[in-house]
């Protein structure tokens, strides 16, 4: 790849985990949906797994940073999030599981589902 071509896609890469840091600021939630679908034109050649993977190291990360500013600001307190947050872990471990035994077609096709049905059930 050329000089500009590295350039630009550092850039764009700048560019999308900006935008997925404030969509995941303003709403808790959602920065996997933009860094999917922007891994996903930038590698090209990489397999679904891995920008699965990619984009959900990059979440924790933001998800650790959300919630370290939002406990500062008194927005949350450990009681409240205690009750599901082992078994968060759990389906997170069971989930990274499924991940490499799930064939890529399926994988995108129960993002896609969850991403339609979640955006319904806001709307109610």
């Amino acid at each position: 790849m050329k000089k500009h071509g590295k350039i630009t896609k550092y850039v764009l890469l700048c560019a999308a985990g900006a935008v997925g840091g404030t969509v995941n600021g303003l709403l808790g939630s959602g920065a996997g949906i933009v860094l999917i679908y922007a891994l996903a034109r930038l590698y090209p050649e990489k397999e679904n797994r891995e920008i699965f993977t990619l984009s959900l190291a990059t979440v924790f990360f933001l998800s650790l940073c959300s919630a370290v500013f939002y406990g500062a600001e008194g927005r949350y307190s450990v009681e409240d999030f205690l009750p599901y947050a082992l078994p968060a872990a759990v389906g997170g471990a069971g989930g990274s599981f499924l991940l490499s035994r799930l064939n890529a077609r399926v994988l995108k096709k129960v993002f896609s589902a969850l991403l339609i049905i979640s955006g319904i059930l806001m709307l109610r």
